[in-house]
């Protein structure tokens, strides 16, 4: 995922808030995307696992709220199109794949074939890669359901005595 067009935005935050507030776009974003949380309830720190509506692709959110492995964080390379190249904390984005395990008798023609799969990963890059400022606008948008959930998080710690 693109963060870079949302610098100001996050600029504006404590910098313990950013990477909780990241990830709870992250969150909205898969909803948005038909995508549902696959997992118990009572593993509620681990809410990281999403499945979309038609069963045909997998997520994983790739956060340090949320990634089991937080305290090892992933580095990647970032290129800016010259030769030089600097290692950059991978912070946030998805990892995406196709459920094989879903077989043809469960798979429809309007969600389950291959074409859709492609068409829906595309827009999803585009979207996360801010074409047409879809990210951005996303943001606007999703800030006060954001905020809502934030508060609702931090009424649930003091509630549980949870720093």
């Amino acid at each position: 995922m693109d963060s870079s067009c949302l610098r100001d935005k996050l600029a504006a935050l404590e910098e313990k808030d950013r990477s909780q507030r990241l990830s709870i776009f992250q969150e909205l974003i898969l909803k948005r995307y038909g995508f549902i949380l696959n997992a118990c309830v009572s593993y509620k720190d681990e809410n990281i696992y999403y499945v979309h509506l038609s069963g045909g692709m997998l997520v994983y959110i790739i956060s340090d709220v949320y990634n089991v492995h937080r305290n090892r964080r992933s580095m990647r390379v970032a290129t800016n199109g010259t030769t030089d190249s600097q290692l950059s904390p991978l912070d946030c984005g998805f990892y995406w794949c196709w459920n094989f395990c879903l077989g043809k008798k469960w798979r429809s023609s309007q969600t389950g074939e291959e074409k859709y799969q492609d068409i829906m990963l595309a827009d999803f890059r585009a979207f996360c890669a801010n074409d047409k400022n879809r990210l951005l606008n996303f943001w606007n948008e999703a800030n006060e359901i954001a905020n809502i959930k934030m508060t609702e998080n931090q009424q649930q710690k003091e509630q549980y005595g949870d720093n």
